[in-house]
């Protein structure tokens, strides 16, 4: 009956599917709700049985938990109720644990897994509560209120505790025993892997929570019992970073290498502008190389049995347990941190520079974020991520921050190792000193009364020896020079590639837009018809000043137009270059002193030498910026000498570590300690080409209270 034009909104029958199936991902995500159920009714442990009937035509799946179990009044106020808040109200469970089902849905998520359910639920005072569901009656029905479900109460001695147990028909059936070629079970095997990365490694450990699958008929073992440990990666790895940020964006870290077997530990301070409330990481990075997984081995990895795995098997776990997962309250936010869901875009960047890059696969991380309330980060309802708001793009920015700092000390080990090997092997000159040989072997001739006139001729055959040799090394000198040289302008132009994709992508793709729209203006002078050609245009502005910049920075590259050196006074060449970045310098406030006599000059391409002393300038205002320097100051001091010059540019912008010094990893192609996206790894090494065309050494030096680049001739160095 309606009164005073006054209606009710009837949930239609299907509704529950519409929360239940329809809003879960897969079926993996319904066992995942129905397990966080368990752990919020305090229970100590969750067993999850899956059994294939003897006709091989049904599928039952049962999950048994052992908490506090429900009471008639949690059965017929919220069980039944879609959509409850209680849980978001109570916030924890009688036992203190947080409680993980918030939206008051995850319960029907058992709908997916099965064509009916029977429930039986009993509380701590023995009153047990018993549901049996046909989920076909939901669509039976125009409303959900007229789907009547069978409930029963009883008194009983029983322990309390919550079982649910679904019967699936052939094709429910079908979903779980899909095999690969191998014979694995494909879907069961991801259930397994899913439920080893549900609870963080880095969970309370007073707060005890088993999960033990069985499987029953599945094969020729009929019955199989699975305990779920986690992956066994978390203590063994090749570098490692792990910290905290807090809200205000402090970022306390520690970086680890163990590559060498010796553990090497370092202290990192992070400042971010962090928008997600508290983080904490913790992230290991493995190398994938054969030797490097043998090491791995070595020093302990085993599997969870304890026994050691070889290469292949350890290949396999890795691939299974690697990403970067994403907690909250001691579970896993779904499905970040999944081998094939990419959410920081490792991958696509590894693609462009794979030697600094580290990839979705080399990677086992845990980052434990804050409740909702306090962090902004925002679960979907579907259960499948975090919404991409403001706060879930801060968490990906100070993530790759974090993950940059890995990135560049990895890259610092493996330039100094590279560099202590090409030492080694490059270390030639003394193989063609022929000093001592040609003393020791006079001598002995001597000692033989050998004649003079044959100790010469010995001595000159040694002596031609010698000078054969200097020219077979001179050659072989040339030819690994101008292959690295062509390694480094390989390096570059693949970075190249990739920075010059989008902006070609968006002309070649925005032509036909562009015609459109221009037509359409022309055809019909509206201001809706303009403005969208004045966006198009506007993004060609944009795309356009990419590419401008791009070849700004590789024109020291350019051996065309660049004309012939000449005599140049550095002085002017440090104005000239100081000009160029005039107005952020002002407006920066940052103080700029020049110390630079008028008469310095040095033989060198004049274009060279602005390029150089841009890039450092355009690093030290960046940096000045980018850590909000108290004191702002960009010092360039040049001191004349007898051959050339020596000059220092200092600024108060961000310490150089001194990893990056030594293994000179900071002048390599690819090489960048900005933000992914804000750097291309590009300026240095360009730099650092066009300071050699000229004869000029361009290094960094330890500075403490910023970054301290020094410019020699190289007629300065002693060698």
């Amino acid at each position: 009956m309606v009164e005073n034009n006054l209606y009710k909104i009837r949930p239609a029958g299907r509704h529950l599917f519409t929360i239940g199936k329809d809003l879960i991902k897969d079926p993996q995500a319904a066992i995942i709700e129905l397990v966080k159920n368990a752990y919020d009714a305090d229970s100590p442990s969750v067993d999850i049985y899956f059994e294939i009937s003897e006709s091989k035509d049904k599928l039952l799946i049962k999950i048994k938990d052992f908490g506090h179990g429900m009471t008639k009044d949690d059965v017929l106020k919220k069980w039944l109720v879609p959509s409850t808040d209680n849980k978001e109200k109570q916030k924890k469970s009688p036992n203190g644990r947080i409680m993980q089902g918030k939206k008051g849905v995850g319960r029907y998520a058992v709908s997916l897994i099965g064509n009916d359910l029977l429930m039986d639920t009993v509380d701590q005072n023995g009153n047990k509560s018993q549901i049996y569901i046909n989920w076909d009656d939901f669509n039976k029905y125009e409303y959900l209120d007229e789907v009547n479900i069978l409930v029963d109460f009883s008194k009983v001695s029983e322990h309390s505790g919550t079982e649910l147990i679904t019967t699936g028909d052939i094709e429910h059936l079908q979903y779980w025993v899909k095999q690969d070629r191998t014979g694995n079970f494909v879907n069961i095997n991801a259930l397994i892997k899913e439920l080893k990365k549900m609870l963080s490694p880095n969970k309370d450990s007073n707060d005890i929570f088993e999960i033990t699958l069985y499987l029953k008929n599945f094969d020729a073992e009929k019955e199989k019992t699975i305990p779920i440990k986690p992956f066994p990666f978390f203590d063994v790895y090749d570098y490692r970073i792990f910290g905290k940020f807090t809200k205000d964006g402090k970022g306390i870290f520690k970086y680890q290498n163990y590559k060498s077997g010796k553990l090497v530990e370092e202290d990192i301070i992070l400042n971010e502008d962090v928008k997600c409330g508290n983080v904490e990481f913790d992230i290991k990075v493995y190398d994938r190389e054969t030797d490097s997984l043998r090491n791995l081995i070595g020093r302990g990895l085993t599997n969870e049995n304890g026994a050691y795995l070889n290469v292949q098997e350890t290949k396999t776990i890795l691939d299974a347990a690697s990403g970067i997962s994403v907690y909250r309250n001691g579970f896993r936010i779904r499905p970040l941190g999944d081998p094939g869901f990419d959410w920081l875009h490792l991958d696509t960047q590894r693609v462009q520079n794979p030697s600094f890059i580290i990839g979705n696969n080399q990677v086992i991380g845990v980052i434990n974020i804050e409740s909702e309330d306090k962090s902004g980060l925002e679960e979907k309802s579907a259960r499948d991520g975090l919404k991409e708001n403001e706060a879930y793009n801060n968490l990906v920015d100070i993530t790759n921050a974090v993950l940059n700092n890995l990135e560049r000390k990895r890259f610092d080990y493996k330039r100094f190792i590279d560099k202590q090997k090409t030492k080694t092997t490059k270390n030639t000159e003394t193989l063609l000193d022929y000093t001592n040989t040609e003393k020791e072997i006079e001598q002995v001739l001597r000692n033989d009364n050998i004649s003079k006139e044959t100790t010469k001729k010995v001595l000159n055959v040694i002596s031609k020896t010698k000078k054969e040799k200097e020219q077979q090394y001179n050659i072989i000198s040339e030819y690994i020079a101008k292959y690295e040289g062509q390694a480094t302008l390989g390096k570059i132009m693949d970075i190249v590639l990739h920075e010059a994709r989008k902006p070609l992508n968006f002309f070649s793709n925005q032509i036909k837009n562009t015609e459109y729209w221009a037509n359409e203006l022309k055809e019909n002078y509206t201001e809706e018809n303009l403005n969208n050609l004045l966006d198009i245009l506007s993004d060609y502005k944009l795309n356009t000043k990419l590419l401008t910049d791009l070849f700004r920075r590789l024109d020291p590259l350019s051996s065309k137009n660049r004309g012939s050196k000449k005599e140049i006074n550095i002085k002017k060449v440090i104005n000239q270059s100081v000009n160029i970045f005039q107005n952020e310098i002002k407006n920066t406030n940052i103080k700029l002193i020049i110390d630079c006599k008028p008469d310095i000059v040095y033989f060198a391409w004049e274009q060279d030498l602005v390029v150089i002393i841009t890039n450092l300038i355009e690093n030290s205002i960046y940096w000045i910026k980018k850590n909000n320097s108290l004191n702002k100051i960009i010092d360039i001091s040049v001191q004349k000498k007898d051959t050339g010059f020596e000059m220092d540019i200092i600024d108060t912008g961000e310490e150089i570590p001194e990893s990056a010094i030594e293994s000179g990893s900071i002048f390599e192609p690819g090489y960048t300690s900005k933000p992914k996206g804000n750097g291309s790894g590009l300026g240095l090494a360009l730099a650092g080409e066009a300071a050699s065309r000229n004869n000029i050494v361009l290094k960094a030096v330890s500075h403490k209270h910023g970054a301290h680049f020094k410019l020699e001739t190289k007629e300065l160095i002693n060698d």
